[in-house]
């Protein structure tokens, strides 16, 4: 048995080396079972009024940022901002009026996002600055995923997506 072992490692090693393992892509070049958009770099501010839960505000900031926006967002807490800052890589500020200073700095905001919490569940408001299409993106209870959310809310800023404009997406 060893003999067999020995002699099917020799020929492996006179033929050379067996070839690396390589995924299969799709023709555009991603992994296979994932879906990519286009999604234009833009400027935006993620607000989150006072009954908002932490991690949907955080939540829509990373995933914004990570999809190459600016984004700037208000924290009070500066501990929290610079955390979320720097892991995230946007620009977090102490107060609305510092808003306005970046604001000047980037020469206006593209998109203003709200998170909230209504009586019925989570609700995102997006508003393309300035005149553009509003999308609020609502959920009927606390028990959805966030993650979900925050994927509806990214599907309403893919470029030349105008599915929903100025309704509600429940």
């Amino acid at each position: 048995m060893a003999d067999n072992y020995l002699e099917k490692k020799m020929e492996e090693h006179r033929r050379g080396a067996t070839p690396a393992y390589r995924p299969k892509l799709t023709p555009r070049g991603d992994r296979l079972g994932t879906w990519s958009l286009p999604f234009a770099q833009r400027r935006v501010w993620v607000r989150r009024d006072e009954r908002c839960c932490a991690e949907l505000h955080e939540t829509l900031v990373r995933q914004l940022a990570s999809a190459g926006c600016r984004v700037v967002f208000v924290e009070a807490n500066p501990t929290l901002c610079a955390r979320l800052a720097q892991s995230s890589g946007a620009c977090g500020v102490g107060t609305e009026t510092a808003v306005e200073r970046v604001k000047e700095r980037w020469e206006g905001i593209d998109v203003e996002v709200v998170c909230g919490i209504d009586d019925d569940g989570y609700a995102v408001a997006v508003t393309t600055l300035p005149d553009g299409p509003s999308h609020t993106v609502k959920s009927h209870d606390l028990s959805i995923s966030i993650d979900t959310l925050v994927r509806t809310v990214m599907f309403t800023l893919v470029t030349g997506n105008d599915f929903g404009s100025g309704i509600t997406i429940e």
